[in-house]
């Protein structure tokens, strides 16, 4: 995040996001976000999951796109104030990754 201001997210180059995606392989960058499906055993695992994430998204101010579909979730993530990928979608993924 910028050192100034934690609320003001700095926009990521070309290059972190190439390094990011190498240090966190199982996500994809699609449109502009980034983008992985999770699985799980049942609708009652994907929730937990779902609302976890969505706990993780209230502490850092920053919300994914969630899509549900019975025991498959599937988030994207962008900094939608900035039209961008920033620190903080990193910072997100990796909380998310560590799951």
């Amino acid at each position: 995040m910028n050192a100034k201001n934690p609320m003001n997210p700095s926009n990521a180059t070309d290059q972190q996001i190439t390094e990011f995606l190498k240090q966190h392989p199982t996500w994809e960058l699609k449109e502009s976000k980034f983008k992985k499906k999770f699985q799980f055993k049942n609708f009652r695992h994907a929730m937990h999951f779902v609302n976890t994430v969505a706990w993780l998204a209230e502490v850092q101010f920053h919300h994914p796109d969630i899509k549900i579909n019975y025991n498959n979730v599937t988030l994207s993530i962008t900094t939608h104030d900035e039209g961008a990928i920033t620190d903080k979608d990193f910072k997100l993924i990796e909380a998310i990754d560590k799951l």
